[in-house]
């Protein structure tokens, strides 16, 4: 039948009419009726060592110390046997079980969720495993981030070097294995408007997610007829290049602004002209936003030796 939510698989099956149990630190007890046996087993599970048997119908049990109880009704309370057993109380010496391995299952960073024999852990985990018992360890290679939108997990290795999805065979005492993962932020750009211009990431990525604590040069490239105003989100300020360093989840927007083209010349061409107090030599071509406002203006006369020039 289907195991109940919350419920272990088997630990031992096909058992002669079990009655009554008991367990302590180590290991499981119980009787079973019908072989008149007393039983133990590592709690972990595995194969169960028959500690008395030839009893006349053991019907409960207890455990004390190092000693393990039970009665004996010989099959009386069950319309069988002798009824005119009134019964005994016998004891006998647990038995040694070999001890368990303590084995600590983690990742790094601690909350990456992981599979230990099919169950789902997202914490440090100590497992009680019998020596020399088979176990597989698997995590997923790519986790994205439950809590953070743009924040994942890449896989980088199992402490014992094996595969993503790897068994493991328990040895008695201590140990633990740790899966590790590279935290990566995702690097949002975009440029306003659009057919303004684009961005340039150095380095670049291939699906805009950076290793946690890399740094990234930004910069804005300004299509025919735009040029750059600023930036927004999470980079501020005019200067283009800029570096954002990867602590976290980036979305940037560079703004660009529509130009006007405009050209300065004399007639003659060559001569001097003053544009924004800046003296230069004509002609001269500009890109100006619409609704800037901006100065001309021409050194009169100009020219040298039997040459001159004059505004007007």
């Amino acid at each position: 039948s289907a195991i109940p939510s919350g419920v272990s698989g088997y630990l031992l099956n096909n058992l002669n009419w079990p009655y009554d149990l008991a367990v302590d630190s180590t290991s499981v007890f119980w009787v079973e009726r019908t072989t008149g046996t007393v039983k133990q087993m590592s709690i972990a599970g595995g194969t169960p060592t028959t500690l008395v048997t030839g009893l006349a119908y053991p019907v409960a049990l207890a455990i004390n110390g190092n000693n393990i109880y039970w009665i004996e009704d010989n099959g009386a309370a069950f319309g069988g046997g002798n009824t005119g057993y009134l019964g005994a109380l016998r004891k006998v010496a647990k038995g040694s079980v070999a001890p368990l391995a303590q084995v600590t299952v983690q990742n790094n960073p601690s909350n990456v969720p992981y599979i230990v024999d099919g169950g789902t852990f997202a914490a440090a985990q100590r497992f009680d495993w019998i020596p020399g018992s088979s176990h597989t360890l698997w995590v997923s290679s790519l986790q994205s981030d439950p809590y953070v939108s743009g924040k994942r997990y890449v896989w980088n290795s199992w402490s014992d070097g094996g595969s993503a999805n790897h068994s493991v065979t328990a040895v008695a005492g201590t140990g633990s294995y740790t899966g590790n993962f590279t935290t990566q932020f995702r690097l949002s750009s975009q440029a306003s408007p659009v057919a303004g211009g684009s961005i340039t990431a150095v380095p670049s990525s291939s699906d805009n997610f950076y290793n946690s604590g890399i740094s990234v040069q930004l910069t804005p490239n300004a299509n025919a007829g735009y040029q750059f105003a600023n930036w927004t989100g999470s980079l501020t300020g005019t200067s283009p290049p800029q570096t954002v360093a990867m602590s976290s989840p980036v979305s940037i927007t560079a703004n660009f602004i529509a130009v006007t083209a405009v050209t300065v010349a004399t007639n003659p061409p060559g001569l001097a002209i003053a544009v924004d107090g800046v003296t230069l030599t004509a002609p001269q071509n500009f890109s100006w936003p619409p609704g800037t406002t901006h100065t001309i203006g021409i050194p009169t006369p100009q020219g040298s030796g039997s040459t001159r020039y004059v505004f007007g």
